[in-house]
C-alpha cells in the first residue's frame, strides 16, 4: 500500500507506479491548497464585516439603541386577595389599624 492507502504494491511497481504516486500527492496538495484558501477567504469575510460593523456603522448602531431602549417608569403595586380553594378571603389588602 501507499501512504495515501489507494492502490496496492503490485498496481504500482516501477516508474508508472512512481508517476502516479507523484501526481496523487500534486493532487492532494493542490487539495488542500484550495481548501486553506477557500477557509482564509471566508475568515478575512467576517473579519472585514466584524470590522465594518463595529468601526464604521457604530453610530448609527448606537443611535438605534438609544431610540429602543425602555423609559423607567414607576408603577404602584396592586395587591391582591388571597383566597383559599373555595374562594373564601384569607388575606386582603386592606389597611387596618389596631389601637
Amino acid at each position: 500500500m501507499t501512504r495515501f492507502g489507494i492502490h496496492s504494491t503490485t498496481q504500482l511497481e516501477g516508474a508508472a507506479g512512481d508517476a502516479q504516486e507523484a501526481a496523487l500527492a500534486r493532487t492532494q496538495r493542490l487539495r488542500h491548497r484550495a481548501l486553506g484558501v477557500a477557509f482564509t477567504v471566508v475568515a478575512l469575510a467576517y473579519a472585514v464585516r466584524l470590522g465594518d460593523l463595529q468601526i464604521l456603522e457604530s453610530e448609527a448602531h448606537r443611535a438605534r439603541q438609544v431610540a429602543q431602549s425602555a423609559e423607567w417608569e414607576s408603577l404602584p403595586a396592586v395587591r391582591g386577595r388571597i383566597l383559599d380553594r373555595h374562594g373564601r378571603v384569607l388575606a386582603a389588602p386592606d389597611t387596618r389599624y389596631q389601637a
